[in-house]
């Protein structure tokens, strides 16, 4: 039987809504951040091998226009802000 890992996504998290604005004040936008990306996830499946199984589970906030506050008003500010 194979073993199984589920991975669990939806966003980032924050020690304190401080620490939230400051990220929001000095994060790097760039074009490439828009580019299709590998992460670990594409790759974790290969990387364990044929003794795992590896499951995907998306938090309904990935659906969110803005995965990094529950805060409408917030999370407009930070499109915003990406798009500049």
């Amino acid at each position: 039987m194979k073993r199984q890992v589920v991975v669990i996504g939806g966003g980032e998290s924050f020690d304190s809504y401080k620490d939230y604005l400051a990220y929001l004040k000095n994060v790097e936008v760039s074009l490439d951040k828009f580019k299709p990306q590998k992460d670990w996830k594409d790759t974790l499946s290969d990387k364990l091998g044929k003794n795992y199984e590896v499951l995907f589970y998306e938090c309904q906030i990935k659906q969110m226009r803005a995965t990094k506050s529950g805060n409408f008003g917030l999370r407009e500010l930070f499109h915003l802000l990406r798009r500049m």
